[in-house]
């Protein structure tokens, strides 16, 4: 988790010299979803839907949520199954 937070963190700073909206949000992408604050969370949110700016960050921030929902896999085989088709 500590490199998948790294690498999003590192497309959200490099986003940032071109994208204003992103200024400043640096923990809506590091922090669980469900550990944001009401106001962080409708922020995240708002940000998510602006589809057309079809931003690197958010699409990061995905893979970490996807990545980290792994673990959440009942067995050992339904974990390795999950992590062969997150990596793929």
């Amino acid at each position: 988790m500590k490199l998948i937070n790294t690498a999003v963190d590192e497309v959200r700073k490099a986003e940032t010299k071109e994208q204003n909206i992103l200024r400043g949000q640096r923990y809506f992408f590091l922090k669980n979803r469900e550990n944001l604050t009401e106001t962080q969370l409708k922020s995240l949110q708002a940000i998510e839907s602006m589809s057309k700016l079809n931003l690197k960050t958010v699409k990061a921030y995905h893979i970490r949520e996807n990545f980290q929902g792994i673990y959440k896999e009942a067995t050992k085989e339904r974990f390795e199954k999950s992590l062969k088709k997150w990596y793929f």
